[in-house]
């Protein structure tokens, strides 16, 4: 790994010498190319200067014509004004004459063709071209690719230092990660007993009378969670020993544990959302009552979709969203269709009796949702 990453620099600083040796800048390419263009030129940019430094030097120079204009113009003013109008035109151009006149004659002094500087940029040029072919980029790529090439070099030279440092932030984190993994440990320990106690307390409501609840928090490895490793023993009858609460529990006494945990939470957590899919299955009649209860509850603090089958838990909801699935082209499609208190009373009938709604149904539906 070591010789691969000594091979990787010396490639590295192979291209960087070559690119730095142009000494690259912001529109330095572009530079480069208008003093070529003006080189390859010189000859045309000389004769005409000296062409018009010749036409200025003339008995009838331009200036003198100008000069003469201007004075027969004068002469015209007080005739007709419309001529001081051209008058101040024609001086206008006189002085502007004057002023090329004079950069024309300081280009021409300060002319001089190098051949040696033509061919350093004619070089230059070609092996900037080169670079760009060789690395596929453009001018300015290549400018951004030279930084990236410093930056991967020292990257490179200098990963010793870099991992010796990752190492101590690692271990920086892990012990700090260990000393909140303790203080949660400690107070799960210190706490366990208090929602052992309101678990139970809920439970019996929802008719698990002689309900036990103990939670084990054992110290484990670490995870997401903290260094705790948690397990929830539950026996929902008399004289039967404490288990696994997944070994144990029924459909419908685990949803009425997993109720008591949301009943809990949900004072304290600050979801806006709580979504409860079908965790009213596995009971039926008073029980399911008592559940719709709690969940109206818990609505209290959280806003709360409850995805149920139950008369119960329906009758009890604020609002009551009806979710069909029928087959498109091939394809399942659900669309939720939101009830009216009439649609309400319906579908809560239709739930109680069967697809067979009697006025009976839709009386016994009026009154669970008055119960609520």
């Amino acid at each position: 790994k070591n010789k691969t990453r000594i091979e990787q620099i010396d490639i590295y600083k192979s291209y960087l010498s070559e690119i730095e040796t142009l000494e690259l800048e912001v529109n330095s390419e572009e530079r480069l190319e208008e003093e070529l263009h003006y080189l390859n030129n010189f000859e045309k940019i000389s004769t005409s200067l000296e062409v018009i430094k010749e036409k200025f030097s003339q008995e009838n120079s331009p200036n003198t014509l100008l000069f003469e204009i201007q004075e027969k113009l004068m002469d015209l003013v007080p005739f007709d004004q419309d001529y001081e109008a051209y008058f101040k035109t024609i001086e206008a151009a006189y002085y502007t004459l004057n002023d090329l006149e004079l950069k024309v004659s300081d280009s021409l002094s300060s002319m001089d063709f190098d051949r040696g500087r033509l061919n350093e940029i004619q070089q230059q040029l070609q092996e900037i071209n080169r670079l760009k072919r060789k690395h596929n980029k453009t001018f300015d790529e290549l400018i951004e690719y030279r930084d990236e090439l410093r930056n991967d070099i020292y990257s490179l030279e200098n990963i010793t230092e870099s991992m010796s440092n990752l190492v101590k932030e690692k271990e920086r984190l892990y012990n700090e990660t260990e000393t909140y993994g303790e203080k949660l440990h400690a107070y799960r320990l210190e706490h366990k007993h208090q929602l052992e106690e309101k678990v139970i307390e809920i439970l019996k409501t929802l008719d698990i009378t002689h309900a036990r609840f103990e939670i084990d928090v054992t110290r484990g490895k670490f995870s997401s969670s903290g260094i705790s490793q948690i397990t929830f023993n539950f026996s929902p009858n008399l004289g039967e020993p404490l288990k696994p609460l997944n070994d144990i529990a029924s459909g419908g006494e685990l949803s009425r544990v997993m109720l008591s945990f949301q009943t809990i939470f949900s004072q304290f957590n600050d979801h806006s959302l709580l979504i409860l899919d079908e965790i009213d299955s596995g009971v039926s009649g008073v029980v399911a009552s008592k559940m719709a209860t709690r969940m109206k509850q818990i609505s209290e603090y959280t806003q709360t979709i409850v995805i149920s089958h139950l008369a119960q838990t329906v009758a009890s909801a604020d609002h009551h969203l009806f979710v069909d699935k029928t087959v498109e082209e091939n394809r399942t499609v659900s669309v939720a269709k939101y009830l009216e208190h009439d649609e309400h009373i319906e579908e809560i009938a239709r739930i109680l009796s069967g697809n067979n709604i009697t006025d009976e149904a839709r009386q016994n539906a009026l009154s669970l949702i008055e119960k609520f």
